[in-house]
């Protein structure tokens, strides 16, 4: 973020002072520099929504395993001794 604000100040300075070939230079540099910054943030959303989807896999597995390895089941869902629903 900083090398953008740099690059930004000297662009809108060098625009003020009506200095157009450092505009141009200034600005093909931002362009260079910009894809970059959106690539990076762009992997970071990405990857960090990825990571939390597969923690949520993974505690979703867990705890259904931790819970339905104790045969944790509600006593209408277990048989009944007389054999009547």
């Amino acid at each position: 973020m900083y090398l953008s604000r740099i690059g930004q100040k000297g662009f809108y300075d060098s625009l003020s002072n009506l200095e157009i070939e450092k505009s141009y230079s200034l600005l093909g540099i931002i362009s260079f520099i910009f894809p970059f910054f959106i690539v990076i943030n762009v992997y970071r959303v990405w990857l960090r929504k990825l990571l939390i989807i597969r923690w949520r896999e993974f505690m979703t597995h867990h705890f259904l395993n931790k819970w339905l390895s104790k045969a944790n089941l509600l006593p209408s869902c277990l048989p009944k001794k007389d054999g009547k629903p």
